[in-house]
């Protein structure tokens, strides 16, 4: 079985450890107050000093509990695509190849809504200066997502001979953000960001997989590049939530990482 990367794996490397429901607080806000500065700012020069007034903390426990601003930034980030996609219900089955579609749709169509955030966390995934450690944690995003459909394929016998699960969750997560990287880049235009997002995944679903599973891959991609009434349909279904205005991402509790000061 893959093994799930946590939430919070962009830490200082500091024990694991919160000794109080106030620092487990002062950690929420301080990535709250992050992401409201990215979002107005539409970048990440803000400065420590203002995060610090703004969460009302020392700066010292904002680097005991994140070691230094990218982690900051990115931690934040994370966090809020995870709970932009916790919101997302699914009328089939999740871990069916449609339910798999119809959850990438309605993920898919509100990433415009937050332009700035996709787009500084792949500046900081692309970027050759980066922490290994930040850019396995937003990689990571991708991975919690796909696993557990690629984990029910190899359940059920259906991952192609000489491939593993690890190879296909591998190999959709760079697929994936190829292309989430290029719309950031305005290669990849907003209203051909959903096909083109579910057409990677489909090629790489239909290259690892055989059989009835495979079949049905190549199916839906050739629904999808001709747009017919099974493509669309499922499309308006995917679409449908997000139009109707879905509810804002919660604040979860996210598990702990570091001894805050």
């Amino acid at each position: 079985m893959l093994a799930r990367p946590k939430m919070d794996d962009l830490g200082a490397g500091k024990a694991l450890v919160y000794k109080s429901n106030n620092m487990l607080e002062r950690r929420l806000r301080i990535l709250r107050e992050a992401r409201r500065m990215i979002a107005e700012t539409a970048s990440i020069d803000f400065s420590m000093e203002e995060l610090c007034a703004r969460a009302g903390v020392a700066k010292n426990t904002i680097y005991n509990a994140f070691g230094n601003k990218e982690n900051v930034i990115a931690s934040a980030i994370q966090q809020y695509i995870v709970d932009f996609s916790s919101t997302v219900t699914s009328v089939h089955d999740p871990l069916s190849l449609t339910g798999r579609l119809e959850r990438t749709i309605k993920s898919s169509v509100g990433l415009p809504q937050i332009r700035a955030y996709t787009t500084i966390i792949f500046a900081l995934y692309n970027s050759s200066k980066v922490d290994p450690q930040i850019r396995a944690a937003i990689r990571g995003v991708a991975v919690r997502l796909h696993t557990p459909f690629v984990e029910r394929l190899a359940e059920l016998g259906q991952l192609a001979p000489g491939t593993t699960a690890e190879q296909m969750v591998a190999a959709l997560t760079s697929s994936v953000y190829a292309v989430h990287s290029d719309w950031t880049h305005g290669e990849v235009q907003d209203h051909a960001l959903v096909d083109r997002i579910c057409e990677a995944a489909l090629v790489v679903t239909a290259g690892f997989t055989y059989g009835a599973l495979r079949e049905e891959a190549l199916g839906w991609l050739d629904s999808l590049r001709m747009r017919d009434a099974r493509w669309m349909e499922l499309l308006k279904l995917g679409e449908a939530p997000r139009q109707r205005g879905s509810r804002r991402p919660v604040e979860p509790a996210p598990e702990v990482q570091s001894a805050e000061g």
